[in-house]
């Protein structure tokens, strides 16, 4: 039997002073804010290019609603519920899986993914070989993470945002019996820091993430 596939993308609307806050000092609000809605755009392609895929958005608030309908019209919009980001990622997930679909969960800080990645993680959900993928981060997160039924238990009890966010959920997973995949390690979008990499990715390469790109030309970083 053939599995739906779904991305569940978890985002907020990119305004000026609520987004990316951590590279506020550096960027400044607005120039943050284009580069948050530019990485958006770039990973709303990136789910794009297989038309198998049905979009959802848990938007971190209803108010951003208006946004994303013109960003995602496809789009299946609804809150994210929970007081943790954790809840948040879990309830999200839980409430798009079904009995017959691949569930996969992104940011919106990883423009540069490589679409092959998301292949990748559906090939290895349909295989049945595994019950969880996850995308490891370079700061020791995960940018990806996907399942074709709901575990909840490995992400609900994990203190988010620490180093040890990929190490903590896969000791978890092992504990439970739960078998985990992990894709390539890429790097996400945090602090200054980050973002220069990416500018030192982008002019070392062709192609991909046109958004990002545009707007990082413009900042000359």
């Amino acid at each position: 039997m053939s599995h739906r596939r779904d991305v569940v993308l978890m985002a907020r609307a990119p305004e000026p002073g609520r987004t990316k806050t951590r590279l506020i000092p550096d960027l400044g609000e607005e120039r943050v804010a284009s580069l948050a809605d530019a990485m958006l755009r770039d990973t709303l392609l990136l789910t794009a290019q297989d038309d198998s895929v049905q979009l959802h958005i848990a938007m971190d608030q209803q108010g951003d609603a208006a946004y994303f309908s013109a960003a995602a019209p496809e789009a299946n919009l609804f809150p994210q519920r929970g007081e943790t980001f954790g809840e948040r990622l879990a309830n999200a997930m839980c409430d798009i899986t079904g009995p017959d679909n691949h569930v996969v969960a992104l940011g919106t800080d990883c423009p540069h993914m490589p679409v092959k990645v998301l292949t990748t993680a559906w090939d290895r959900l349909a295989a049945g070989r595994c019950d969880v993928v996850l995308g490891p981060a370079a700061d020791g997160g995960y940018y990806l993470i996907g399942w074709s039924h709901p575990y909840p238990e490995i992400i609900v009890p994990i203190e988010m945002s620490t180093p040890r966010v990929l190490t903590d959920t896969t000791e978890m997973a092992d504990r439970l019996g739960i078998t985990v995949s992990l894709l390539d390690t890429h790097f996400d979008i945090d602090d200054i820091d980050d973002v220069r990499r990416l500018a030192r990715l982008f002019a070392a390469s062709t192609g991909g993430a046109e958004f990002s790109r545009s707007v990082l030309d413009r900042l000359r970083l």
